[in-house]
């Protein structure tokens, strides 16, 4: 009989879960099994005190206790006798964004280094791109007429595009101006 922990890992895979989210609910279960020490389909209301002792011994963020939340659920979706409603989820904090000055964003992206980086920190900054888009972007992504850029495959997998500025467009533009003439040369 197949294990609970790859019963799990081969439904993430089935449901097309990324690698990423796989690696942290197992992690989660495997925290979860150790925190019970007694086998997955014989854990009871032992969630809750993971999930208590996740918040109040390790005092961990929210996502981190949300996040954990998600996997129990799956886990326990996979069980045909699950009550997934005792398992409570953290309430959403309310936090304002801390919004940087003139001179910390001047500051900031001056601080790039070479030319490559400072583009990347620019498009970053002004489109709001994370960092794992901005590094797949390619030069036929961005739309210098219309000002856009399209991000594939972004967070979730999914595709969006995103506006760029004028000053944001010249850095991307100086790289790749260079860049081309180094492959030339």
């Amino acid at each position: 009989m197949m294990a609970v922990h790859e019963r799990v890992e081969q439904e993430l895979k089935l449901r097309g879960y990324s690698s990423r989210t796989r690696k942290a609910y197992l992690h989660h279960i495997k925290c979860f099994m150790q925190h019970c020490q007694k086998p997955l389909d014989k854990a009871s209301d032992s969630d809750r005190a993971y999930l208590l002792d996740l918040v109040e011994s390790k005092k961990v963020f929210r996502a981190y206790h949300n996040q954990a939340v998600s996997a129990l659920k799956f886990l326990y979706e996979q069980r045909e006798s699950a009550d997934m409603d005792r398992i409570p989820r953290p309430r959403k904090e309310r936090k304002l964004l801390v919004v940087l000055s003139q001179e910390e964003v001047t500051k900031l992206l001056s601080s790039g280094g070479n030319l490559k980086h400072k583009a990347l920190l620019v498009l970053i900054y002004s489109a709001g791109l994370r960092v794992s888009e901005v590094v797949r972007l390619r030069a036929s992504d961005i739309d210098g007429q219309r000002r856009l850029i399209h991000v594939q495959r972004g967070k979730g997998r999914k595709d969006r595009y995103t506006l760029l500025s004028e000053v944001a467009l010249q850095l991307p533009r100086e790289y790749w101006k260079a860049h081309k003439s180094r492959k030339t040369t």
